[in-house]
C-alpha cells in the first residue's frame, strides 16, 4: 500500500546533511478529518499514528494542539499579533530549494482583512514594503506560538 511507502522524519533541521538526532518512523494508521474536502481543502488536517513511540529530546519535542472549543476564540485572540510559520519551502518565488528549516514571523489577520473572509480559516502575512510570507513547499507546516504554559502550540 501507499501508506507503507510513507515515513515520518522527526528531529530534522538540515535536509542537506545527515544528522544523528534524526529518526525515521513508519506509519501505522492515519486519521483524516471527517469534514475534509479534497477540492476546497476544508479541514485539511490529519493525525498520524506512528508504529513506535517517539523519544523526545533536545531536538524532538511535541507541539500542543488547541482545544477545539477554544479554537475560534484562539484565532480571534491572535488577530493583529504575530505568529511563526516554519517550513523548507523556497526562499523566494522562482528560487532554489533550501536545506535548513526556515521560519518567518507573520501577522494574523481577522476575517474582515483576509482575502478569503472565511471564519474557519487563519489568514496571516506581512503587508507593506517588508512583505514576507511562506512560499511553495511550506504547505502543511505549522503556524505556532508559545502558549500560557510556555509550550509551543499550533494555532
Amino acid at each position: 500500500t501507499i501508506l507503507s511507502d510513507l515515513k515520518v522524519v522527526v528531529g530534522e533541521y538540515d535536509l542537506c546533511q545527515s544528522d544523528s538526532q534524526t529518526a525515521i518512523l513508519s506509519i501505522e494508521r492515519v486519521f483524516t478529518h471527517p469534514d475534509y474536502n479534497r477540492v476546497t481543502q476544508f479541514a485539511d488536517i490529519m493525525l498520524i499514528k506512528l508504529s513506535m513511540r517517539v523519544t523526545f529530546n533536545e531536538y524532538i519535542r511535541p507541539i500542543c494542539l488547541p482545544d477545539f472549543n477554544r479554537w475560534i476564540k484562539t484565532v480571534a485572540k491572535y488577530s493583529g499579533k504575530f505568529t511563526t510559520a516554519l517550513g523548507w519551502g523556497l526562499a523566494d518565488t522562482g528560487g532554489g530549494e533550501v536545506c535548513a528549516l526556515r521560519e518567518v514571523q507573520l501577522q494574523v489577520f481577522d476575517a474582515e482583512n483576509c482575502d478569503s473572509n472565511v471564519e474557519t480559516l487563519i489568514c496571516a502575512g506581512v503587508r507593506g514594503d517588508n512583505r514576507r510570507d511562506t512560499c511553495a513547499g511550506d504547505s502543511g507546516g505549522p503556524l505556532q506560538n508559545i502558549n500560557r504554559e510556555n509550550k509551543y502550540e499550533v494555532i
